[in-house]
């Protein structure tokens, strides 16, 4: 497999065995190379990296199991002053969430699809360096065509009929690792600020650790009923119903 700093640097790849189905792929396909696999941190993710880095700049694609979607950019320098990330979080409309993983299909030999687990159906062109077009309810988006750290990541979701978060962007790791910052959701041409500590459980109920990974509070219809009661002016937090 071709990983990239991110991988190298952040996660421990194992393949035990797993209640859901995240089977190995790779695509290799013009300057891509398209990875499924399991991971400690991350479950069953897809990653989209181009196999040429030259000086350590590019940008990079990950789609994983709890709806994370990540825009990586890497420039040359060190890890935590010269990549960032911009992640947005998308919901599984399946009753059964848990087992639902990303996938992967290559159309032809010049294109590829990811499909998030909230539906969307991402596609990648062997000699584009960058998504292609995203096909979904109301989905779109606009991604600058160069690398860059400033803010944003060159990389914003526009609108979706579904609901979403966008966790926001961060030099050097994860913004909504942080307690203190505040991530947005948004649906029906609406957004709401939460504070991620609302939004996020970062310690493990049972061992009394932090987790690595932070992970959502909320499922689907959760976060829904919160948002109606929240953009309507009654802050109420649905696990205290």
């Amino acid at each position: 497999m071709i990983f990239s700093i991110l991988f190298t640097a952040l996660f421990t790849v194992t393949s035990p065995a797993v209640e859901f189905e995240c089977d190995t792929q790779q695509i290799l396909m013009g300057n891509w190379a398209i990875n499924r696999f399991f991971t400690m941190a991350d479950g069953c993710l897809v990653q989209v990296t181009p196999i040429q880095k030259p000086n350590l700049t590019y940008r990079e694609y990950v789609f994983d199991q709890m709806g994370r979607f990540t825009i990586f950019n890497s420039t040359p320098g060190d890890y935590e002053t010269a990549t960032s990330m911009r992640t947005y979080f998308f919901f599984s409309k399946d009753p059964k969430e848990k087992s639902v993983t990303p996938k992967v299909k290559q159309r032809n030999e010049n294109f590829a699809e990811v499909t998030l687990i909230s539906g969307e159906t991402i596609t990648f062109r062997g000699d584009n360096s960058f998504i292609e077009s995203i096909e979904g309810n109301g989905f779109q988006f606009k991604e600058e065509k160069w690398i860059h750290l400033n803010k944003g990541g060159g990389f914003e979701v526009l609108s979706n009929d579904e609901l979403f978060i966008d966790a926001g962007w961060k030099i050097g790791g994860r913004s909504y690792r942080d307690r203190s910052a505040t991530s947005t959701v948004l649906w029906k041409g609406t957004s709401c600020p939460i504070p991620n500590e609302n939004l996020f459980v970062y310690v493990d109920s049972t061992t009394g650790e932090e987790l690595y990974q932070p992970a959502l509070r909320w499922n689907l219809e959760q976060m829904q009923s919160w948002f109606l009661e929240t953009c309507t002016g009654s802050f109420h937090l649905p696990w205290k119903k």
